[in-house]
């Protein structure tokens, strides 16, 4: 996708996503429940995406989303939207799964996806650092983060 990007001089968001609290998840209530909370996470996930995103695992609890022909602003709503479904969905006998999102962009002047993830990894952090279950974005440049709370 990112030499896609490069050739047509198109924008390209990664998102970095991560389930809150995981752990305790799995020790709460064990790790097949634990590994059904992924799995109905990635059905979640492409149901509130296009066929032309990329999703996949990037270990753990964490997965990154490539979603073509969007800038990280365009992608904002749309994870604020998966962010709220994960909340509103009964995927746990009790209590409420939540997941934090940072997102990232590839820059035009490089086209670098190590140097999106990295930007959309320190922005989870911010999310989770911030009190989780939350969207984080903002340029590179500066260190002001667009958070949009739930």
């Amino acid at each position: 996708l990112t030499h896609l990007a490069k050739r047509e001089h198109q924008q390209l968001t990664v998102a970095v996503l991560d389930i809150d609290d995981f752990k305790r998840i799995n020790d709460r209530f064990g790790h097949d429940r634990g590994d059904q909370v992924l799995l109905e996470l990635v059905d979640l996930i492409r149901a509130n995406t296009r066929d032309s995103d990329l999703l996949a695992r990037f270990g753990g609890e964490e997965f990154v989303l490539l979603l073509p022909n969007t800038a990280p602003a365009e992608a904002l709503p749309v994870m604020e939207n998966i962010r709220h479904r994960v909340f509103s969905a009964d995927l746990l006998p009790q209590g409420r799964v939540t997941i934090s999102i940072g997102l990232g962009g590839l820059r035009e002047q490089d086209y670098d996806i190590t140097l999106a993830i990295k930007e959309a990894d320190k922005w989870l952090y911010q999310a989770k650092g911030s009190g989780k279950n939350r969207v984080c974005w903002g340029p590179v440049a500066d260190d002001r983060g667009q958070r949009t709370e739930g």
